[in-house]
């Protein structure tokens, strides 16, 4: 019994080595590759994956919030600004980047001559990576930068997938969405709507339904389209599984029912909100937002205005802050607007310069009164105004014999240079011609000889078959 057992420990130890060494990276076949997938699925993408959701849900308790301007739809409000990488979910990236490296199978395996024919193998054998589960590590990785807020390092993951798995369009779409959400947080708002048509010109699984309407959602409310965010909004209530983040997102659509002047619908998103299971302070802020309506719209408008002064004054071309005062429910806007445009009045021929240093005068008027200014000032601008003309010296534009002569002889120049150039063009072509005809008639001749060699061949077998039944017949 004691040599039995020793036989087989030994024959396990064996078979331990064997499966260590065996299942390389570097190599690529049927073994290898349901080791590294098997790894990377529950030894590493597992533990990870289960590291990101808790993070998740833990954002939703421990982000500092205020209440008395729009929540955002995901917690972690990060913007363009950061100015360190990393965060919480430096461990999910370190587990998946350790998964890449360890467990990517990019080497070509041994070809199967008996599926040289079969389409599906040989775009098979196209592929980059060979390890099936590898892809759910990549995503895993572009998503955990994504929850970090270095968002430019995420599009750089996101890119590679799509390098990577040209032909799984499910992924790419989902990689799209998470694109989307990371250009809206960069301010990248034309990037991001391209990828909106990208995104609206396919036709989604099911699986990703949530999570377009959530980041759609996020892109119109960053582009202070309200109204066209709240049915969008509403679906991802719906159907949003974590209880914390449904509350957040009622209590959302709570306030921009009321920066629309739903005062109906805000008051039924603030009291669905109201439970035994929702925190202690969501209720309090909710009970107040159903005791005065009009207070808390106020309170968010001027939350919004300095928000959205505070950009103005700090563009790139220091525009002066601005507020529009038609409409007291904006969230602060991220595409630049233009302040002003001036027009031309109807009927006048004056241009934009113009009108505008007439403008300054008529000012400077106002405020100096005794002072005396001229009625007139000449635009400095190439367009066409009321001002007086300005006197040029007359300016001599005959041309003399010798410049006239010089201009011919060098238009006859490249007249023969274009000449040539065609002629060579001709002869080329030509001469590609020629040589066609000849690849043509060669063809035509070994046609030939083939075909006089086929008529020899069968003549010898009829005359060697005529032989062989006149020795059948004679040995009869």
């Amino acid at each position: 019994m004691r040599a039995y057992g020793k036989i087989k420990s030994i024959l396990f130890f064996i078979m331990v080595v064997a499966v260590t060494v065996g299942c390389s990276n570097k190599r690529n076949t049927s073994a290898t590759r349901a080791y590294h997938e098997l790894t990377t699925r529950y030894n590493i993408y597992h533990n990870a994956n289960k590291t990101y959701n808790q993070l998740l849900e833990d954002q939703l308790t421990t982000t500092s919030v205020n209440w008395f301007e729009p929540l955002s739809i995901h917690p972690n409000k990060l913007t363009a600004d950061k100015t360190t990488p990393g965060g919480l979910f430096d461990g999910v990236i370190e587990k998946a980047t350790k998964a890449i490296i360890e467990h990517s199978i990019s080497s070509k395996p041994q070809r199967d001559p008996s599926k040289a024919h079969s389409e599906e193998y040989r775009q098979w054998l196209r592929q980059e990576e060979f390890n099936p589960f590898i892809k759910n590590t990549w995503l895993l990785l572009g998503k955990a930068y994504v929850e970090n807020g270095d968002y430019n390092e995420a599009l750089s993951v996101f890119a590679e997938i799509q390098r990577i798995y040209p032909l799984d369009i499910n992924l790419i779409s989902e990689t799209q969405l998470y694109m989307l959400r990371s250009y809206v947080a960069l301010n990248k708002m034309y990037d991001a709507k391209n990828m909106v048509y990208i995104l609206q010109l396919r036709n989604l699984p099911p699986t990703l339904t949530h999570l377009y309407n959530q980041e759609y959602a996020n892109y119109l409310l960053q582009n202070n389209e309200l109204e066209e965010a709240i049915p969008y909004l509403v679906k991802t209530i719906n159907n949003e599984k974590i209880y914390m983040q449904k509350k957040r997102l009622q209590f959302l659509l709570g306030q921009i029912y009321l920066l629309t002047g739903n005062k109906q619908n805000a008051n039924k998103s603030f009291r669905d909100i109201k439970s035994l299971r929702t925190p202690p302070l969501l209720n309090e802020y909710a009970s107040i937002y159903l005791t005065d309506s009009d207070s808390m719209t106020n309170i968010i408008n001027q939350e919004l205005q300095l928000t959205h002064n505070k950009y103005n004054t700090t563009n790139e071309n220091n525009i002066p802050a601005y507020s529009n005062s038609t409409n007291t429910y904006i969230i602060p806007s991220i595409v630049r607007e233009k302040i002003y445009a001036p027009q031309e009045k109807p009927g006048s021929n004056k241009s934009e310069t113009s009108i505008l240093l007439e403008m300054l005068m008529e000012r400077l008027k106002e405020e100096n009164l005794e002072t005396d200014f001229p009625e007139k000032i000449v635009p400095l601008s190439t367009e066409a105004s009321t001002s007086a003309p300005v006197e040029r010296e007359p300016v001599d534009t005959r041309t003399s014999p010798e410049e006239l002569k010089a201009r011919l002889e060098q238009n006859a120049a490249e007249a023969l240079k274009r000449n040539n150039a065609s002629a060579n063009i001709k002869n080329r072509q030509q001469l590609l011609k020629d040589r066609e005809k000849l690849r043509e008639a060669r063809l035509k001749e070994r046609e030939k000889e083939l075909k006089e060699r086929q008529r020899k061949r069968e003549a010898q077998l009829k005359q060697r078959e005529k032989e062989r039944q006149k020795r059948i017949k004679k040995q009869k």
